[in-house]
């Protein structure tokens, strides 16, 4: 998209009430080297955290969080962290050694943590406790002031450093001192990727699907019949996509289609006092 585009939508929002006027020519950056970041280090245990859904998908949701949010200036001169629930999002593998310590059958032993351009050795400790008995439900986005070459920080722009799971209290590595420790949970465990692939991919992949079905081009704005007919076709489709995807619980499901139709009934929404505003010559 073109600034100029983007601002322009951020100006409905605003007139809509959904921004303040300090929004309109903010900027955040997910920069092209993040995604490769997360891959090293996010992915597998042995450096600290790591998630449970595929990278595309967490800076989805890292996007999306940003988008909403509308305090990004003050965060990003202040602690630098967002942090946001999503729902099965990963394991929070660094703990305080105390507490890590604790953990059944317990071995101290370092590991080698990237920071930047830099490799640091941390605590480790090997544990026999299996990797879901650290599941997260927190995303933690670090988000500072963006600056140009000559270390100049650039007015309402910013870039995301980080994005991780877990507790975003967590120092940076060359700062723990050795208070902290990264967990290396279940000895032989091995992450395995779901047979039904990733839920979120799975669930736009049939989002789609009803689109193509009901022949309804767009949620946010086809009308009120339309959208009846895409709310019916997925509720009637329920337990054909169930037997399709047997390992997908039908609790998770409800969820999904309730937090999706919310989404776009906020859309809607929005859509209408938008159409409203123009009306008025705004």
């Amino acid at each position: 998209m073109k600034k100029e585009f983007i601002n322009e939508v951020k100006r409905m929002q605003q007139l809509a009430g959904i921004i303040n006027e300090n929004q309109l020519d903010e900027s955040v950056e997910i920069p092209s080297w993040l995604a490769g970041k997360l891959e090293d280090v996010h992915t597998k245990p042995g450096q600290g955290s790591i998630f449970a859904k595929s990278i595309s998908n967490v800076l989805k949701l890292a996007q999306d969080a940003l988008d909403k949010e509308s305090n990004i200036d003050k965060i990003a001169n202040s602690t630098g962290t967002l942090t946001v629930k999503s729902s099965g999002i990963g394991y929070n593998l660094v703990l305080p050694i105390d507490q890590a310590k604790k953990l059944s059958g317990a071995k101290e032993g370092e590991v080698e943590k990237v920071e930047g351009p830099n490799k640091i050795k941390v605590p480790a400790i090997t544990t026999t406790a299996p990797l879901t008995q650290f599941k997260t439900d927190e995303l933690t986005i670090i988000v500072r002031p963006k600056k140009d070459e000559g270390g100049n920080i650039l007015p309402n722009e910013y870039i995301v450093l980080s994005v991780f799971p877990g507790d975003p209290d967590i120092p940076r590595a060359s700062e723990w001192s050795g208070k902290y420790a990264v967990i290396i949970p279940g000895g032989k465990e091995e992450l395995k990727e779901e047979e039904e692939g990733d839920l979120d991919d799975i669930f736009y992949e049939y989002i789609e699907d009803v689109r193509q079905y009901t022949g309804v081009s767009s949620f946010g704005t086809c009308d009120e019949d339309d959208w009846d007919k895409v709310k019916n076709y997925i509720e009637k489709d329920k337990q054909t996509f169930l037997n399709k995807h047997p390992k997908i619980q039908e609790a998770d499901f409800d969820e999904y289609v309730e937090n999706w139709i919310d989404k776009i009934e906020d859309e809607r929404g929005f859509e209408s006092r938008n159409q409203q505003d123009m009306s008025y010559g705004y």
